[in-house]
């Protein structure tokens, strides 16, 4: 396992059997694994026919902040959240049920 410091990248394991550990183990205490749960993420074309939205619509509630995304290379992914957020708020104002745009 890996760690950044302000001197570089270091190996924790190496650093580990090298080092005096009577106090500095107990100062720098090994990082816990990395959180398993993921948000999981969707695409323009899988998040446009939930929203009954086309995709450039979707692609246009990206780029005005309408619905939260993150750009990744030419491609935007869109948390499932932000989708159920959306849905919610379009079904509570009557606009979900409209044909695409």
């Amino acid at each position: 396992m890996f760690y950044q410091s302000k001197t570089g990248l270091h190996d924790w394991d190496a650093l580990s059997a090298e080092a005096d550990t009577s106090d500095w183990a107990a100062a720098f205490p090994k990082p816990d694994a990395q959180p398993t749960h993921k948000t999981p993420m969707l695409t323009v074309a899988e998040a446009a026919p939930i929203l009954r939205r086309t995709e450039a619509t979707i692609r246009d509630y990206l780029r005005s902040g309408v619905l939260v995304g993150s750009r990744v290379g030419k491609a935007w992914l869109i948390p499932e959240h932000a989708v159920d957020g959306l849905l919610l708020k379009q079904m509570s104002s009557g606009t979900a049920a409209s044909n695409c745009d």
